[in-house]
């Protein structure tokens, strides 16, 4: 926030050829983009970018938001046709059922379930099955 009655704004730099772009007036909010020794960069509420003296700015007062009132959710009536007094969760969505099509073949078999692979036997007593030979 600007602290002084008029701030100057320089919108490439306080090097600039040609001086101040324009002022800012006390009160006036702005961003604080980089803060530097001497001069820091700054934007305004209309999104012009620039750079004005630290020492004219100040941290702005803090202003709480407006207070929301908390949001209830309708509960329905225990004599409505639901009775269940839960609260409303929106319309129910029913799944159609699936479609059978004429000569298609299911992705998934019954039989397709793995078989356990584990090579240890279950029983460390009983010796382990015999590997099948290879075809060689």
């Amino acid at each position: 926030m600007v602290a002084v009655n008029k701030s100057p704004f320089y919108k490439y730099g306080p090097a600039q050829a040609f001086g101040a772009d324009f002022a800012l007036n006390r009160g006036q909010q702005l961003t604080l983009v980089q803060r530097s020794f001497g001069f820091s960069k700054v934007m305004t509420d209309d999104g012009q970018s620039g750079y004005m003296p630290t020492e004219d700015l100040v941290p702005a007062p803090f202003v709480p938001p407006p207070a929301t009132p908390p949001v209830l959710a309708a509960r329905r009536k225990s004599g409505s046709s639901a009775g269940s007094g839960r609260l409303y969760s929106g319309p129910v969505r029913k799944s159609a059922p699936p479609q059978k099509l004429e000569g298609a073949t299911p992705l998934f078999d019954v039989f397709d379930v793995p078989l356990p692979s584990n090579p240890e036997p279950a029983n460390p007593a009983e010796p382990a099955p015999a590997k099948p030979p290879s075809p060689e």
